[in-house]
């Protein structure tokens, strides 16, 4: 953490108040959701379609080797498919932090930089995501399609741009 830096210099660490006690939703709409998985039964019709045509797989390659990697590359994807499900994004003890394959966790004090970007009316098939970077340029990316949440993100930002504003002008 970087209190004991802002203590040193005798500046103050970036705090934010959620609007509720702690913001969570998921990350992905369920129209991207249902994307996905839609995305990830067509290719394993279209692989099983292959495999009993005998189709699978190149001439040079054996049959069984080509299973395999088909069937590894359809397990990878199903594995971020569930985690498109699954995956949650919050604002809690100051800190951001999304459920995925790996946890992402952002001490809100800590940031340098954040941007929101989102295409709006296109948000239920392209997640919005924050674009957060950090005093140290560690950066994270996280995505959220709960509309408190968003807000916050968006409060966010803009409370964050100012802070760092005021700390430049002194």
């Amino acid at each position: 953490m970087t209190e004991p830096l802002f203590d040193k210099l005798a500046l103050s660490a970036f705090k934010f108040q959620p609007s509720a006690p702690e913001p969570s939703g998921r990350a992905f709409s369920l129209t991207f959701r249902i994307l996905a998985m839609t995305m990830l039964v067509m290719s394993l019709v279209w692989m099983l379609k292959l495999w009993f045509l005998g189709d699978l797989g190149a001439q040079e390659t054996t049959p069984a080797s080509a299973k395999v990697w088909f069937g590894a590359a359809w397990a990878l994807m199903a594995y971020t498919c569930w985690y498109i499900w699954t995956s949650r994004t919050s604002l809690k003890d100051q800190t951001l932090a999304q459920s995925w394959v790996w946890n992402k966790q952002v001490a809100i004090s800590e940031l340098a930089f954040c941007k929101l970007i989102r295409v709006k009316g296109l948000e239920a098939v392209l997640a919005p995501r924050l674009y957060a970077r950090t005093l140290n340029g560690k950066i994270t990316v996280l995505y959220t399609a709960d509309p408190l949440v968003l807000k916050d993100f968006e409060r966010l930002c803009q409370e964050l741009a100012q802070f760092r504003d005021e700390l430049l002008k002194t």
